[in-house]
C-alpha cells in the first residue's frame, strides 16, 4: 500500500505489482513526438517549397497538416501519461490526414500515412491479456 502523501510515480500498480511501460512503445512515442514535431515545423516554416512540390494541397491544408502533427506530439505526451484519450487524438488527426491525403496525394500515399497508427494500436492492444490498453485511463 502507497502512502497517499507521496508523490505519483510513472508506474502502475496492477495485483500489488508494478507495470512498466514496454520499452519499444515507449521508444515509438518519442520517435512519433520526434517525426511530428519535425514536420509540423517543416509545415509552417516552408509552405512554398510544399505548395510547389504538391499543386494540389492549399496553404490551408498545409496549415491543418501542421497543427495536426503538433497534435499529435501532445497526444504522445498524454500516451506517455496514460490517458487513453491521446490514442482516440492520434485517431482523429489520422482519419482528418488520411483523407487529404486521399484528395491530394491519392490512395497509396494515404494508406502509408496510416501506418504509425497502426503500429501504435498494435504496440497498445498488444501482449495478450497484460496489454498497455488495459492500463490507460
Amino acid at each position: 500500500m502507497t502512502s497517499p502523501y507521496l508523490p505519483p510515480n510513472s508506474e502502475i500498480t496492477v495485483d500489488d505489482q508494478p507495470w512498466k511501460r514496454p520499452r519499444f512503445l515507449t521508444f515509438w512515442l518519442y520517435f512519433m513526438m520526434i517525426i511530428n514535431l519535425g514536420v509540423g515545423l517543416m509545415y509552417f516554416g516552408n509552405p512554398q517549397g510544399i505548395l510547389q512540390a504538391v499543386p494540389k494541397m492549399s496553404i490551408g491544408i498545409i496549415y491543418s497538416l501542421g497543427v495536426g502533427c503538433l497534435l499529435n506530439v501532445i497526444f504522445a505526451v498524454a500516451i506517455l501519461k496514460y490517458k487513453k484519450w491521446g490514442f482516440w487524438g492520434y485517431c482523429g488527426v489520422g482519419a482528418c490526414a488520411f483523407a487529404i491525403n486521399l484528395t491530394t496525394l491519392g490512395l497509396v500515399t494515404a494508406l502509408q500515412g496510416l501506418i504509425g497508427l497502426l503500429i501504435l494500436a498494435g504496440l497498445l492492444y498488444g501482449n495478450g491479456k497484460n496489454n498497455t490498453w488495459q492500463r490507460l485511463k
